[in-house]
């Protein structure tokens, strides 16, 4: 679920609306993964992550295995994954039984407005 509120003007009275909407789920793109580090990492091959420099600085490292969307590009049956080290490879996905990150894409001209993620107070957007 997907909370969603925005602030509206009219002669001088603001009014804040909220909905709730449903959006399409899906995985953690890899390149994702990458660009949450910190820019200077951003030349370090993937499987090179699991360094402390990167996992310190990169805001989605949470030291658990985890999938992420794309496959590998050899087998049909493999898909690349984050290990607890925080480097990226790829796996037998009918073998191995790692976590998932739902994520959803935002917009750009999307704003957060508060939240912090749990189930008590959810994170939530403003829509311009």
């Amino acid at each position: 679920m997907i909370i969603l509120s925005k602030l509206t003007s009219t002669a001088g009275s603001y009014k804040a609306t909220q909905t709730t909407s449903t959006a399409k789920i899906g995985l953690m793109y890899v390149h994702d993964y990458g660009f949450a580090s910190d820019k200077n990492n951003w030349k370090t091959n993937l499987s090179g992550y699991n360094t402390d420099t990167n996992r310190q600085k990169n805001w989605l490292f949470n030291g658990v295995y985890e999938w992420t969307i794309p496959r590998g590009s050899d087998l049909s049956d493999t898909a690349f994954r984050v290990d607890k080290s925080g480097g990226v490879v790829d796996g037998y996905v009918s073998t191995l039984a790692f976590g998932v990150r739902p994520v959803f894409y935002l917009k750009s001209d999307t704003l957060f407005s508060g939240g912090d993620g749990t189930a008590k107070t959810p994170y939530k957007i403003n829509l311009q």
